[in-house]
Order: C-alpha cells, then structure tokens, then sequence
C-alpha cells in the first residue's frame, strides 16, 4: 500500500531527526519554541506530501537553528537539506541551492561522507533541472569520489547505489553538454557548408562522439555496480501492442487500514500545534518506552517480525508528539533506543540515501536492492540512447530491449520497494517506447513509431507525468503531420502546448527527472535522457504553420504570441530573480510552492480515479486536498496582484497574450506592426497589423538557415571602412523587407523579430542604398502583446527636473578592454542634460542602485555580456564598492522602480545579444527596464568603435532635447553618421520599446 509505506517510512525519518535534537542544556523550555522539533515535524509533512504546511514550518526553523548558538551542525545541516527538497518541489532554484549550500557546510563540519554527498548530488540536481550542465558537471565530480572512498555509510549497500547513481548522471551531463553545443553553434552540413565550415563543423562532430564515449564510459561503470540482468517474470513477453501493466497490482486497502489512515491525518494536521507554548506536555519518555514496549505486530511481505512498527504504534507516537516540543536527553536517548528496536541506523547522521535511519537493516537492504534494479533500467536506457543519438540502430537496440524487460519486472514488484519500483518501471517503459518510437521513425518506419508513441501516452497518461504526455502529444503529431493528416496533427499539437505551459521546468533540455522516493537526497534525483521529433518550443511553430494551411491566420498570430510568452518564462527557468523586497519575493517563492502542491494534488487525484487504482478509496480525500490547494494557490496569487500589478506579470501564465482586436485598439493611424514568425526551418510569415487591417506575407526567400548564413556573413564586417553598405544588408532587404514592402505606408513601424532576425540592423537594410531606417522610424518590441505594458510605463508628465545618471567607462573588477572614449561620450551627454557624470571607480554599483530609480534619464556607457545558458545572469559591468561586486546582473534589474524614467540608454559592448544563436527572444538587457517602469531601452547588437558611439549619442541627445522624438532622434543620429560612415558604425543601436 503505497500510501501506508510512505507514512511508515517517513515517520522514522522524523525519529531519526528527533534523535539529534539538542540535549536538555541547550534545548528549549517546553512552553518555547523549539526550532528542532519543528523542522522535524516540517520533514515529516515534506515527506507526506504535505508542502503547504510544510513550507512555513521548515522555514522558519532552518532561520532560527541558524542564528542560535550551540545548535548541532547536524540538525543544521539535516534542516537545510529538508527545505532545499521542499524548495526544490516549488522550483525555488536558488532558494534550494542556498539550503543545500547551508546543509553541505554544516555536513563538512562533523565529516560526514554520506550526507556531505547527498548535498551535492542535490545540488548537482538542481542544475541538471535547469539545463545548466556545466554546473551540475562541478557537483556531481565533486561527489562521486564520496561515494567511492571507503565509509561508514548507513546501510553499507546505499554506497553502490550512491555512485552508480552519480555516475549515471555524469553521463547524462555529459550527453546534455554534447547535444546543447551543437544546438548553440547551429550545426549543421550542408550543400551551402562553406570547406571551412565543414571542416570546423566535422570537429564539433569529432568532439561529440568523443562525449558519447565518455558518457557510456559512465554507464557502464553504473552498471558494473548495479543488477542488471534480466529475463521477464511472466512467461511471454509484453508485446509492443500489449496492455500496459498496471502500476500498482494488489487488493484495494481494507477498511481498517482506511480508518487507520484517516486517524493518521487528523493527527498530522493536529502536530503542529505541538509548537504552541500554551499545551501541557506529557511524559514523551514514558510514552517511548511504552511504545518499545508495544514492539513490531507488522509483517511486510518478505520481511522479518521486527521490520517496522504497526498502525497502533504509529498512531500512539504521533498523539504524543501533538502535545510535546522538547524532548529531554533521556527521551533523545529513549528515541533511539526506538530506532534500533524499531530497525533503525541508530545513527542519525545517516541512513536511507543520505538521510536518517529508517527501517530495519533488513528491510533497508531490501530496498536498496529494488531501488537498485529500479535505477538499472534507467543506465540501460540511457546507454542506449547514447547509440540511437548517432544514428547506431543496432548497437543501441539491445540495451532498450533489456530496459524494457527491466521496466516490466520492476511493475510486479511487491514489499516495501513495490510502489516505487513499479513507478520507475511504469517511467522507464514510457521513456523506452519513447526511444523505440523515435529509432522506428528514423528507419521511416511510420505505422511502428506511431504505435510505439501512442503506448507511451498511454503510460504518461497513467503515471499523470505532464512532460512525458506534452512528449508524446507532440511526437504523434509529427508523425500524424508527415503521413498527411493535418487534422489529428493540429489536435495533438494543442493538447501537448495546454500541458506544455502547465510545466514549469527547462522541458526542452534532453534530460528528464526519475522521482524515485526513498531517502533524502539521494536516488529521488536520477536522470535520464530524453528525445523527441521536435522540441517543446517548436510546436508553436508546428501549430501556427498548421493554422496558415487552412488560412486561419489569426490564429496562427496568436499562436507566435502564445509562443513568445513561453519563452520568457523559460528565461527564468535557467536562473531566478534576485528580489530585494522581501515581502515580493516571499510572495513569489510563496505562488511557486501553492502551484506545486496543486498540481501535485491534480496529479494524485488523477492516479486515484485510475482503473483499479489501489488509491481508489482515498478519492474523497484527494478531492478535498485539491480543493483547500486552489484556494490557496488563488490567494498567493490575489495577494501578488494586490501588490504590484507589474509583479503578477512574473508569474507563468499571468502576462496576458492579445488578441488582434486587442491589439489594434492599441495602434494610432501612423503605426504599423510586423511581426516575424519562422514555421520550422522552411518557411517565414510576416503578421503585418494596422489600426483596421491584417496581413499575413509568407516569405519564401527568408528561410531560417538562409538568413542565418546572411547574418554570419554580415558580422564578419570585412570592410567596415568607407559608406559603402555590405552586400548582405541588400540581401536581407530582399529576403524581409522587399515581399512586404506595399503593406508598409505608415510612418512608424514597429517590428518584432523571432530567432535569428534579432540580430538583424533593419535600420541599414537597403535596395540600391536606399535604407530601410530612412523611410521609416523603427523600433522594435519584445512581442506585441508587451505594447500596452510598455506604454503605461510612459510618465503621466513630464519630469520638473532634468535628472539623469550617466556613467562613463567604469573600473571594472573584470579584465576587459578600456573603453577609451566612453568617459568623453559621458561626458558629452551630461552636458546636454545638466547632469553629472561619474566614470572609473565612481561609476559603482552602489551609485546605481542609489540613484537609478530618480532618474529621468539612464545612460550607461561600459562593458556588457550576454550569458546565453543563464540569460538572467547577463550583466553590465560597473566599478564594484562594499558589498556589490560591480556586476549588474538582469535578475538584479527587477528590483528597480523607475518612477519618472523615459529612456535607458546601454551605450555598451553587447547589450542586446552575444553571440549568434538559434534561440529566440534574446533581448539581452533590455527587458527588465520595461519591467522597471522605462518605456524605451536603447541597446547595441555588436561592439561598437567607441568614438563613433560618441558622435552618435551627441547628436541623438541633442535632437531629442530639442523636442524630436526618441524614434525621430535615433533616425537623424544615424542620418547624421550615414554621411560620414558605413553602417558598421551607426547601424547598431536599436530602439527597444515606445518611440515617442
């Protein structure tokens, strides 16, 4: 009964943390506080599924442990563990980090090898979930040579797991580095590859299968460690059209156990009461010592007499844990004198996987063994896939085929491992019909991949897991879509996106996260690799291109705005915003936590109305925890808007996509809006937007590779000397501007690039030196569903004074090039508005923060770098000064409150994007301002000759001050520049925002 084992197991993970509270010259009075009893009881709740509640418990006690003196390092450190998993659940990246950082030391402090490596491989996890290998590769090295010394792990056998698990996931790291390299340097070999293309991009190859050697290196090792063998438990085998097995098989629970578990729950939702001061407390020590007295009357299946308390034990434990707070030294004694009688470590400081003791030693090393054939079949699959990714069939059919026969076994697994073991199977069956899938379609194979995908549904569906169905939903429509069948494609495409933007992780990364239960920090974080026909963010694409087939054009145009949204929720996937208002950021941490604990009850409630779901008899019970979850998601997000409309924006799904009608209400007469749109890598739509038309322009000659070997080509900037223009910008006229150039008859125009046109100057495309820029004034937005935002970020008058805060070339920590004349350009600038300039060491981090948000106007010339793996953690580089380390990070810049601002300028190296890349949205610095309360950013696309930024920004300036309007005085800037200068120096600057 899986339900029943999670209490049993998870109630001795408390005593085990019980047992290392404080004696009774360090613990607390009985009417007080006491931080350690309650972060154990926060455990207990964690462990039961019990986050909201929870939450505040561990919480509040991790903060106290740490400010008092003489707390054990191990309670410290247990504590930081806890709440690391819990903020790990609510996708609080960095909030789990910190914990787990908090544990690590406390844990290196007493030289505990086995939790010392459970705090990093959680850390390691924590980066894996974000796609971030690089880091979680440092972690997880750091931990693997713990888990080869020789130790006192707690039981012995958790040691080879431990590495096996630790090796598996180096080996995905390494895979997932390999296949990121290859999408960020647009890999590709074609007849248009120019030799020395070819020749750098069959090393990038070379480099590759180097990875995938050492990745199977990895698996193997894993293997060497791990039972692996197997041949199927039933006499025949599950045949590729069998029923899937059920997840569970068994008996529904009995009555008495039903009671027995209602009893446990009101006495769960009545323990925390046990932290009042104004409850009598009985004696805990009588109450221990009557409980060992009671001894084990339970006998799991295949296990001994002693192997875990019964029902009334546990009920008779938690009655007396609801009215007492503070054990004493004899009751810490009585507590493990409990653990041994009742099968524990009796060591607190380790057991299960990195956590305390649990069960017997017995029952554990029966566990360990189930979990460890649970894990094989996930390094078997993985080794496998390492084969199927180059294309090596054959060599990789034999290790799916030895997956899936582990996967069914694990399903008819029975005793304490049972439900776990079946989950795995039930994921790693779906994963591995997912690869076969994929190998069939490689071999156009269509009818087998088509089958294959439709029985990995099937098991998503019954495992409710959103990412592995938001899979196979978009798998099959693929496949739907190339046997011709539009209709069935568009209708699986749309169920993958609805669930696609229920998830909250990097989904696209290649990896995927094996929950499997257990102990603290170690085998509830394994991860496998993960293929699809199409990543998650090109099914936008997918459904857009399948909308403009029936000429439902509108709704393709929704679509890209659906798909842009997504997007910049996936920014803050790879790093979180760092919130200096505690009350915001608790109210987002907050969002995050009550949307985990609903989607968490979704899922459960979905599980239990399963066909012969074992947990069919908890459905009233589920219904009314989902329940309580919405109320409380619906007031955390209340409570956010209440506070800042701007903040709600940051929440997933809160930023609002607009409809044409919507948008073209927002539109004067002299304003039209192109936005750009790739279908795939074949064709282009241009959405064209007037206050009472709309357009769609298909562009046949601006396929994506095309414009991107135009771009590349162009960025070489052979010749930038003389007024010249390259020929690439007549190109990229030809390819963008030139189908659509007859819809264009309005003054104003605003464009909204999608992948590689964010890098393109529009303002230099030319036919015959005839610019693009000159006919019109331009400027470009995030997506068009920002416009409304950006305007309300207009001030309602005008500034009474001329502030501005204008740095110039600051003394940076980093070893970067001078910026020679950027002091002058400063200089120059706040001479035109009255302002000061502060430049080399005045130029500090601590000058921004304190003066930015008076400003009317912001021009930062320095340094800046685009970090394209953690987009949120791109930065300017200002002088550092006390405690700010001189880099203003973008998750920093959502902490400004620009109250009378009217324009940024980031007259820097690099501030719109870095490097050319096939992501999409990289709008580098310039987000946040608009999230601040700016209205217009201004931002360069390449390193731009800082002494003609100089002229550049006088005459912009000066224009400006003289009542034209921002987009007006870009234009005559770079009249002014044209005449002198070729585009390399006047094309960079881009309008981000409102051009008024």
């Amino acid at each position: 009964m899986k339900r029943l084992f999670q209490i049993l197991i998870t109630t001795f993970l408390v005593l085990g943390a019980l047992g290392s509270l404080p004696g009774p010259s360090q613990a607390k009075s009985a009417r007080q506080f006491d931080p350690g009893l309650q972060c154990s009881m926060g455990a207990f709740y964690f462990l039961n599924g019990q986050i909201a509640t929870a939450w505040p418990m561990l919480e509040s006690s991790l903060a106290e442990l740490q400010t008092e003196t003489g707390t054990p390092p191990i309670m410290v450190g247990m504590c930081g563990l806890y709440t690391g998993m819990m903020r790990q659940t609510g996708n609080d990246w960095t909030g789990a980090i910190g914990a787990y950082q908090i544990a690590l030391t406390a844990f290196r402090q007493i030289n505990d090898q086995q939790l010392e490596w459970a705090t990093l491989y959680a850390i390691g996890s924590v980066y894996m979930a974000q796609g971030r290998f690089p880091e979680a590769r440092t972690y997880f090295e750091e931990a693997l040579p713990l888990s080869r010394e020789p130790g006192n792990w707690s039981p012995a056998s958790i040691q080879a797991l431990a590495q096996a698990s630790t090796l598996n996931n180096l080996g995905v790291v390494t895979v997932g580095q390999a296949q990121l390299g290859a999408i960020q340097a647009g890999m590709r070999i074609d007849e248009e590859t120019s030799t020395q293309e070819a020749d750098t991009l069959l090393q990038s190859s070379a480099n590759s299968n180097q990875a995938y050697d050492q990745a199977r290196a990895y698996f193997q090792e894993a293997l060497t460690l791990l039972p692996h063998s197997c041949s199927l438990i039933e006499s025949t085998p599950v045949a590729a059209t069998d029923e899937v097995p059920p997840a569970t098989p068994g008996t529904q629970p009995d009555s008495t156990e039903a009671e027995a578990m209602q009893q446990l729950e009101q006495l769960l939702k009545g323990l925390s009461d046990a932290t009042q001061p104004e409850q009598d407390q009985p004696d805990l020590a009588d109450l221990l010592k009557n409980l060992a007295e009671l001894g084990a009357q339970t006998q799991p299946e295949g296990g001994a007499p002693e192997a875990a308390p019964d029902m009334s034990q546990l009920i008779a434990l938690l009655t007396g844990l609801t009215q007492t707070n503070s054990p004493t030294q004899s009751e810490n004694d009585m507590i493990q004198m409990l653990l041994q009688q009742g099968g524990g470590a009796g060591n607190s400081q380790a057991g299960g996987l990195g956590g305390p003791g649990t069960t017997s030693m017995a029952s554990l090393d029966e566990m360990v063994g189930g979990t460890s054939r649970a894990i094989a079949g996930i390094v078997l699959h993985n080794l496998g896939e390492t084969y199927r990714l180059q294309e090596r069939y054959d060599e990789a059919m034999p290790y799916f085929d030895q997956a899936l026969c582990l996967a069914q076994n694990n399903q008819q697994q029975n005793g304490p491992i049972g439900p776990t073991a079946q989950l795995i199977g039930l994921t790693n069956e779906a994963m591995t019909r997912n690869s076969l899938a994929l190998i069939a379609y490689a071999k156009n194979e269509l009818d087998s991949a088509l089958s294959q995908f439709n029985q990995t549904l099937e098991i998503a569906q019954k495992l409710h897991h959103r990412a592995y169905m938001a899979l196979a939903f978009s798998n099959i429509g693929f496949v739907e879509q190339q046997l011709g069948r539009p209709a069935e494609a568009l209708s699986h495409f749309e169920a993958a996106i609805e669930l696609f933007e229920t998830i909250r992780v990097v989904a696209d990364s290649g990896v995927a996260n094996i929950v499997t239960g257990g102990g603290v920090g170690g085998g509830n974080n394994t991860y496998a690799l993960s293929g699809a026909l199409v990543q998650f963010a090109d099914v936008y694409e997918m459904v857009a291109s399948l909308y403009h087939q029936q000429g439902r054009d509108e709704e393709a145009f929704y679509t890209s705005e659906r798909g842009r949204a997504r997007l910049f929720l996936d920014l803050q996937l790879t790093s979180q915003l760092a919130l200096t208002d505690p009350e915001a950021a608790a109210l987002l941490a907050r969002e995050r936590m009550a949307y985990a604990v609903r989607q968490g009850a979704e899922d459960a409630l979905f599980r239990a109305k399963v066909p012969d779901s074992l947990e069919a008899s908890l459905i009233p019970q589920l219904e009314s925890q989902l329940q309580d979850a919405q109320a409380a998601y619906d007031q955390a997000l209340a409570e956010i808007k209440a506070k800042d409309s701007k903040l709600a924006a940051l929440v997933a799904g809160q930023s609002a996509v607009l409809n044409l009608p919507d948008i073209q209400s927002q539109l004067d007469e002299q304003t039209t809006l192109v936005s750009y749109y790739f279908l795939g890598s074949e064709q282009t739509l241009a959405f064209i937007i007037n206050r009472d038309s709309f357009a769609t322009v298909e562009l046949p000659q601006a396929r994506l590779s095309a414009v991107q070997d135009t771009l590349e080509s162009l960025y070489q900037w052979s010749n930038i000397d003389g007024t010249e223009p390259p020929a690439e910008l007549s190109e990229l006229y030809g390819q963008i501007i030139a189908p659509l150039r007859d819809k264009l008859r309005t003054r104003q125009v605003g464009l909204i690039p999608h992948k590689a046109l964010h890098y393109v100057p529009f303002a230099a495309l030319n036919k015959d030196k005839q610019y693009f820029g000159a006919e019109h004034l331009l400027f470009t937005l995030p997506s068009v569903s920002t416009l409304p935002f950006i305007r309300a970020n207009r001030p309602a008058t005008p500034a009474s004074n001329q502030t501005a805060l204008v740095f110039g070339n600051p003394a940076t920590s980093a070893s970067l090039q001078t910026l020679s004349s950027a002091a002058a350009e400063a200089q120059q600038v706040a001479d035109l508005l009255g302002a000061s300039v502060y430049t080399a060491a005045d130029a500090s981090e601590n000058r921004f923060w304190a003066e930015a948000n008076q400003a009317k106007v912001i021009h930062l010339a320095a340094h800046g770098a685009y970090n394209p793996t953690a987009p949120l953690e791109s930065a300017l580089y200002l002088a550092p000064e006390g405690q700010n380390d001189g880099l203003l990070q973008v998750r920093e810049l959502y902490n400004l409150r620009l109250q009378a601002n009217e324009l940024v300028t980031l007259s820097a190296c690099e501030t719109n994007v870095g490097e050319l890349s096939t992501g999409d949205e990289i709008v580098g610095l310039t987000r946040p301002f608009f999230f601040a309360g700016s209205p217009t950013v201004i931002s360069s696309l390449w390193t731009v000759d800082d002494v003609a930024t100089a002229e550049f920004m006088a005459v912009f300036y000066r224009r400006w001050q003289e009542g034209a309007s921002k987009a007006e005085a870009l234009q005559a800037a770079q009249e002014a520049m044209r005449k002198k200068h070729g585009p390399y120096y006047w094309a960079a600057f881009v309008l981000n925002g409102d051009p008024g």
